[in-house]
């Protein structure tokens, strides 16, 4: 099972600020008699400079909750600087919500 979550930040004239990128996979698997949840976190943020250049960093983390537990355990939280596919990537997405955008917001 997974979500994504994509987050566009403009200001008033339409000028692109800020965006993000999260994708968030869980699994679930039987350890003897307690059922642990495991997650998956990938993501990706940052500004946008007056240039166009991206400045961000991507996350790739991952928790595990056990039993019923309502708290998530991190297993491990690593940052990266993005790779220019990844960059590229998001600014597909950035694309796709601009288009989609209603005309007032653009």
């Amino acid at each position: 099972m997974g979500l994504r979550h994509v987050l566009v930040t403009i200001d008033e004239t339409g000028k692109l600020l800020s965006a993000g990128d999260t994708v968030l996979f869980s699994e679930t698997e039987r350890r003897g008699d307690i059922e642990v949840t495991m997650y998956d976190h990938h993501s990706i943020g940052g500004r946008y400079e007056d240039d166009g250049s991206f400045r961000g960093t991507c996350w790739t983390t991952q928790s595990e909750q056990i039993g019923d537990s309502d708290d998530a355990v991190i297993v491990s939280s690593t940052p990266s600087p993005p790779s220019p596919d990844e960059v590229a990537a998001l600014n597909s997405l950035v694309a796709e919500v601009m288009r989609r955008a209603p005309a007032t917001t653009r």
